[in-house]
């Protein structure tokens, strides 16, 4: 432990004698998410502070400042959509981003119906901060806004293109590659093209489809009924788990805080008969898993077999985490598990391959560990995770609706024998070991700092406040009483709304601007023009008399003309109604006198 980080720690130490109050709710029904959120909330009990924890798998263990709030229902809810996962595979971008919002709508109005939390919020309990996940769960920024307290986000991935806009992160889609993408920060002109493109369609559809929905679910459960727009952005921290060592580099603001390897401790000791087998294969092990979502044991007959066939040809052993009790036709080289404990079998110096779905978790403790892996991606982040583990030249990627024995077999050869994935893989070892902070102490330390300085709004960027603070000085858009009108050519068009970003405003006939009643019909410019000609007709005589000067019957004409044209930027003019307005203004021109200039005009 160097000087820096010693120092970091005695005054971790010494702003942690103060204890506070702090509610986490932390409910997606998913390993990897309740891994970062569960240490998280184990590292701040231990260190004083009083966690009432909202989570889908409860430990029913007595443990000091620790309570704990069950939502197991909403694992039922998940486990259809996780029977699905490999067929997410087929899906567009856009078709990924419709399962993924949905999936998170769900579990988000499970988890605000729950009984328990209910009464939780029913409560009149205080807390000094709220974590909540920014993970497809808008909705949940409610409970924050609730209990009138800072938010903390905690992101167990690189943001969606959706979060980054709705949170006004800057997000350049020239070098910031979509989440669903699998491309890298380093694009061609085509693929910067899609890339935007893709942006676009997901912001729209978060903004038009997704959060009203979440915008009705607060409205519906959190007590208080607030309005999900007014608190939107409003997050004091946002915590990613990411890191250069495992993407390419981005604009990072002063409140997002990268944590990425969080999850990552010294190896434990190994089960006994795993420990040995790993020190007893003298030729090397080659780790396959397809994460704790994705399950082996559900790959059709056809790749299944083609897996078999590769790894039949090795005369490297295979650690395989299997879920069933058996599998049909393995090979004598392969060891089945039905859980693994991934990240201390990637720290054994006899594992030579990885071969992964790509989960962001999985592909840290790859890079951690310096193991070179091969990628089977399916859905998710997991294309863009293995893009970049190619970019940076310590993995291959297997597609895999184009899997065979022959194209995994030829990746396993040329990562066991080409030395520069090795190579590679360690050099991000050193990256994302190198720190001067360790991401748990750097987490616990910036969730302390936001509630010392109640929210340290100084930390966030203008653009963030902006909306909160003109609603804090009565400049907020007041929705009910924003209206608009659409000129329709047909007058007995029926009337709608239009909804702009998280407003839905009325649509009317008529409104009035700048004390001039306008309509959707253009009666008022007619109106206008006929009050033209009166004004016009009664002062045609002065104007025709050559006994009064030009300069008099300009200041006149100047006094006629915005009888007609006040305002009149506001009306749909057409073009008829154009000409006869040009009509109008020739009439007078002329009864002025053929000496009229430009300049006069």
């Amino acid at each position: 432990m160097n000087g820096l980080q010693i120092l970091f720690l005695l005054y971790t130490l010494m702003c942690t004698c103060k204890s506070y109050k702090i509610l986490a709710v932390l409910p997606m029904p998913m390993h990897s998410h309740y891994t970062l959120s569960s240490i998280l909330v184990d590292e701040l009990v231990s260190r004083g502070h009083e966690v009432t924890f909202v989570t889908p798998f409860p430990r029913h263990k007595d443990v000091e400042n620790l309570k704990e709030v069950s939502v197991e229902a909403v694992i039922s809810a998940l486990d259809g959509v996780k029977k699905q996962l490999y067929n997410l595979n087929d899906l567009s971008v856009f078709g990924s981003v419709q399962f993924l919002t949905k999936m998170g709508y769900i579990m988000t109005e499970d988890v605000l119906k729950n009984s328990n939390v209910q009464q939780l919020l029913q409560s009149k309990e205080k807390y000094d901060v709220v974590i909540i996940p920014q993970f497809l769960n808008e909705g949940l920024l409610g409970i924050g806004c609730h209990y009138k307290t800072p938010v903390v986000l905690i992101a167990p991935m690189p943001l969606f293109a959706w979060g980054s806009f709705v949170l006004g992160l800057p997000s350049p889609s020239s070098y910031v590659p979509n989440l669903l993408t699998p491309y890298t920060g380093h694009m061609d002109f085509w693929q910067r093209f899609y890339n935007t493109f893709y942006d676009i369609c997901s912001i729209l559809y978060h903004q038009y489809i997704i959060l009203p929905k979440h915008r009705e679910l607060v409205r519906r459960y959190i007590p208080t009924k607030p309005d999900l727009y007014s608190f939107l952005n409003n997050a004091s921290l946002l915590l990613v788990n990411s890191h250069v060592s495992s993407y390419d580099a981005t604009l990072q603001v002063p409140n997002v805080v990268e944590i990425g390897g969080l999850h990552i401790k010294e190896p434990k000791k190994l089960p006994h008969d795993l420990q040995e087998f790993l020190d007893n294969s003298k030729n090397g092990v080659i780790l396959f898993s397809m994460g704790s979502n994705l399950k082996s044991s559900s790959l059709d007959g056809k790749k299944r077999n083609a897996i078999l066939g590769a790894f039949s040809k090795l005369k490297e052993k295979v650690l395989w985490k299997w879920e069933n009790d058996s599998l049909p036709g393995q090979p004598k080289n392969v060891r089945l598990m039905k859980w693994v404990p991934q990240c201390d079998v990637l720290a054994h110096p006899n594992v030579k391959i990885f071969i992964t779905h790509g989960g962001l978790f999985s592909t840290m403790e790859s890079i951690y560990h310096g193991v070179p892996a091969i990628g089977i991606p399916v859905f998710s982040d997991q294309k863009l995770n293995m893009a970049t583990a190619v970019s940076n030249g310590y993995a291959l990627v297997v597609p895999f609706d184009k899997l065979t024995e022959s194209k995994l077999s030829n990746a396993i050869n040329e990562v066991l024998n080409n030395p520069k994935y090795k190579n590679n893989a360690m050099k991000r070892s050193k990256i994302i070991k190198d720190r001067p902070v360790k991401p748990l102490d750097h987490a616990i330390y910036s969730i302390e700092y936001v509630i010392r300085h109640q929210g340290a709004s100084h930390l966030r960027i203008p653009f963030q406040i902006i909306e909160q603070e003109s609603k804090e000085r009565g400049l907020a858009t007041n929705e009910s009483k924003t209206k608009y009108m659409h000129c329709y050519r047909k007058k007995d068009k029926q009337l709608g709304s239009l909804q702009i970003g998280q407003y839905n405003f009325e649509e009317v006939e008529t409104f009035k601007y700048l004390e001039i009643i306008i309509d959707r019909n253009n009666e008022n410019v007619k109106q206008r023009i006929q009050q033209g000609y009166k004004a016009f007709y009664s002062n045609k005589k002065t104007l025709q008399d050559k006994r009064v000067s030009r300069k008099t019957k300009i200041k006149i004409y100047k006094t006629i003309r915005p009888i007609v044209t006040y305002a009149i930027e506001t009306a749909n003019i057409t073009e008829e109604e154009e000409a006869k307005l040009q009509v109008f203004e020739r009439k007078v021109i002329r009864t002025i006198g053929p000496k009229v200039t430009k300049m006069d005009k």
